[in-house]
């Protein structure tokens, strides 16, 4: 009788730690996540296995899913390097509500940089020596140029630019 018992025991606590397991993951995957990644893409649902690749779709999504939302709302953003190309702005809406919370965070043990810069993806071709030309198109307003990650000295300004008085970090 001993050894029923010890065997009804132990079948107790395995069957009590698979309900809590599985109370766990309800509570994980009842709560609406969104996923943003820099190899995303905003045509996809915004899964972990399918992220968006902006924040401006992850919050358009969350816009949307408000209206019917029970749960807390959380948007994962994975690490890497997001280049803004314009504003991006919350407001009340982008708050939720009592019982549907929303939060932006980094996923976890990952490192986030939201950057207002313009990726320039230039071919550089020498100039003369060491001096070295970079092509990078038309209309864009400079006024401080990064390579990897260092800001860098500029040869020169010349005297027809338009604010002549612009200080660089020479």
């Amino acid at each position: 009788m001993f050894a029923f018992a010890k065997t009804i025991w132990n079948f107790t606590r395995i069957a009590g730690l698979f309900l809590l397991i599985g109370y766990l993951n309800l509570v994980h995957l009842s709560a609406a996540d969104y996923f943003v990644a820099t190899n995303g893409s905003d045509a996809n649902a915004g899964t972990i296995g399918a992220p968006f690749l902006t924040l401006t779709q992850a919050q358009a999504a969350v816009r949307a899913a408000l209206p019917t939302a029970t749960e807390p709302v959380n948007v994962w953003v994975r690490g890497g390097t997001y280049y803004l190309g314009q504003s991006l702005e919350f407001g009340p809406q982008d708050s939720g509500t009592s019982v549907a919370p929303v939060t932006y965070s980094a996923y976890t043990n990952e490192t986030v940089t939201l950057s207002g810069a313009i990726k320039l993806n230039p071919t550089w071709t020498t100039y003369s020596g060491n001096i070295m030309v970079a092509n990078i198109g038309a209309g864009l307003d400079i006024d401080g140029l990064f390579v990897n990650g260092d800001i860098t000295k500029w040869s020169c300004i010349r005297q027809t630019h338009p604010r002549p008085w612009r200080s660089h970090p020479f």
